[in-house]
């Protein structure tokens, strides 16, 4: 008795995943935000030519949110451009300020 009843949990735990994974993917708006994050933060990291170390990220549903500081007017729009080449980005809010 207590094995089917412990089966029969098992069986609706495994399926309440499986549920959950497949309906989160059937989404295709909705991308692993901490994936694009991680992509675009490694993206701006990654760029020597300007100075994005400063530069924070967060993401939301694919859209990914720029603050921070920067030295350059130019590496704000730099930090945005390069924000939006990472696959599953479909918008960036750029609120990154520049130094004076």
């Amino acid at each position: 008795m207590l094995k089917a009843w412990l089966a029969e949990r098992l069986l609706l735990v495994v399926g309440l995943a499986a549920h959950v994974t497949l309906t989160a993917c059937a989404d295709p708006t909705r991308g692993p935000d901490d994936a694009i994050g991680s992509a675009v933060r490694k993206t701006l990291y990654d760029h020597e030519a300007a100075n994005l170390l400063r530069v924070e990220v967060s993401a939301g549903r694919g859209v990914v949110y720029l603050s921070g500081e920067v030295d350059e007017y130019n590496h704000k729009e730099k930090a945005e451009r390069l924000s939006r080449e990472v696959d599953g980005v479909l918008d960036v809010v750029n609120k990154v300020q520049v130094e004076q």
